[in-house]
């Protein structure tokens, strides 16, 4: 948040209130008491503005909500929050329960004005144990384990709080319902690669290219000609439209196999890189507008909007702020466009983007990509790192 000065038409110096000039004793002795029989009151009410403005901000800007029982995966430490932030990313496919044909976790570096994006193949194997209900690390979206609910306590139930079926805080039976997409995609990172995550912005096909017609069009390098929709674009720089960047970022070379997926990873870093400079060009009002036509609220308002938690926590946590309640009266719309402005006001030069260490390889009847456990804690440690993360054998599960 900015600074506010105080205009100077409202400053007052001391030096102007006192009055120097001479007075005539008589006058001052059967008048001395009435300045104060007028300053009096005015004083009293001054002290009582005075303790009222000071109390009202408090409670706005009072305590987080510790322990804030309803997040149920581990983000960034309240003091570390102004210096560093993590996002988990991921661009889905038209249906809910598709693979994500990307995935990503970013680590914007608020103090230094650095990112770092680490790319993470969609067929990376993960070990799925007890918290993910499949073991490829991009179904983990699309596929959120079910999980035992309590109807009398109107939440998920934890497995050590689980006694005969029952709810050992209530004696409820517990019944299974689907599980959260957002918790298993943040504790992916979580687990994995021992990451916080403050929130997460997934955007579906439809939705990716709606935003790149509104921003108009991605400049990308293309090696040979592309031809999407019956329009051709030819080799070298060109300036794709939604279609065809979507497209570009999603199908266009990619056969499924693990083996492609390096290939189309690095087709996604061009429309990212694209993305960031269209947006690096808007202000915050051009994205969001109470009255006027923006950017972001065709898309956010239709069918396919960018997925993000929209509640006061995750809304603060996307302006690298711990207290929860500092966003309460802010639209969601404008906590995404004040988010993407600050993203995109980081130098190209400093938007770092690395790809999860590791290679091709059989488990059973299926190839997935297998991580290099060494080779990504140290990815993890020098890229993903910058203030004190333990990222180690212990807290790195791959």
């Amino acid at each position: 948040m900015s600074k506010q000065n105080t205009p100077k038409e409202k400053q007052v110096s001391l030096a102007g209130v006192a009055n120097t000039k001479k007075k005539d004793p008589k006058k001052e002795k059967k008048s001395r008491f009435r300045p104060w029989m007028v300053w009096a009151p005015l004083l009293l009410v001054t002290v009582v503005i005075v303790v009222v403005l000071l109390v009202k901000p408090e409670k706005e800007a009072g305590p987080t909500l510790a322990p804030r029982e309803f997040v149920e995966y581990t983000y960034t430490a309240d003091d570390k929050l102004a210096d560093v932030s993590y996002y988990a990313l991921g661009i889905s496919g038209d249906e809910l329960d598709d693979r994500l044909d990307a995935l990503a976790i970013m680590c914007f570096d608020r103090r230094e004005h650095k990112i770092t994006v680490m790319q993470v193949p969609t067929l990376t194997y993960v070990d799925k144990g007890d918290t993910f209900a499949t073991s490829v690390a991009g179904d983990v979206w699309g596929q959120p384990k079910a999980r035992p609910w309590c109807d009398t306590c109107r939440g998920y139930v934890a497995a050590d709080a689980l006694a005969d079926g029952k709810h050992t805080a209530c004696g409820t039976t517990a019944v299974t319902r689907p599980g959260s997409s957002a918790t298993d995609l943040a504790r992916l990172f979580n687990t994995q690669f021992g990451l916080p995550v403050d929130n997460y912005l997934v955007i579906s096909r439809e939705g990716l290219a709606q935003l790149v017609d509104a921003l108009g069009g991605v400049t990308v390098i293309l090696e040979k000609e592309l031809n999407v929709g019956g329009i051709k674009y030819p080799a070298g720089e060109t300036t794709l439209a939604g279609e065809a960047a979507v497209y570009y970022a999603t199908q266009h070379g990619y056969t499924g196999k693990a083996a492609s997926e390096v290939a189309r990873m690095k087709q996604q870093r061009q429309v990212f890189a694209g993305l960031l400079s269209r947006l690096a060009e808007k202000e915050v009002s051009q994205l969001f507008s109470e009255t006027e036509t923006d950017i972001l609220s065709g898309l956010m308002n239709g069918t396919s909007p960018i997925r993000f938690d929209t509640t006061s926590f995750g809304k603060a946590r996307l302006l690298g702020k711990s207290n929860d309640s500092a966003t309460d009266n802010v639209r969601y719309n404008q906590v995404l466009a004040e988010f993407l402005h600050a993203v995109s006001r980081v130098e190209l030069q400093k938007v770092v983007c690395c790809i999860l260490p590791g290679e091709n390889t059989k488990q059973g009847s299926q190839t997935v990509y297998s991580a290099y456990k060494a080779e990504t804690l140290a990815l993890l440690n020098e890229q993903m790192n910058p203030y004190g993360l333990t990222l180690d054998d212990t807290t790195v599960g791959l």
